[in-house]
């Protein structure tokens, strides 16, 4: 359960703030794999914006992010924190 609110908090706080730094939610050591795994280069010193890195993460687990796709929910990003 708390997971579920979890990747609920991340999915709205990237669509409502979405250039928060994602520092505020995630772990360095979070943030960080997430971009090495996605992006598969050396991670910024900053920490990226909260839309940014959901994305990566939500396509860890399948999203497009294609021109009309919006947003991703809540079950890409689960899919992609699964991974």
């Amino acid at each position: 359960m708390i997971i579920g609110w979890r990747l609920h908090s991340i999915t709205m706080m990237a669509r409502k703030e979405p250039d928060r730094p994602c520092s505020e939610l995630f772990t360095q050591q979070e943030w960080t794999l997430i971009w090495i795994m996605k992006a598969k280069t050396k991670p910024p010193k900053t920490a990226p914006g909260m839309r940014e890195i959901t994305r990566m993460l939500a396509g860890l687990g399948g999203f497009l992010g294609r021109k009309g796709d919006g947003e991703p929910g809540v079950k890409t990003v689960w899919e992609g924190y699964r991974k």
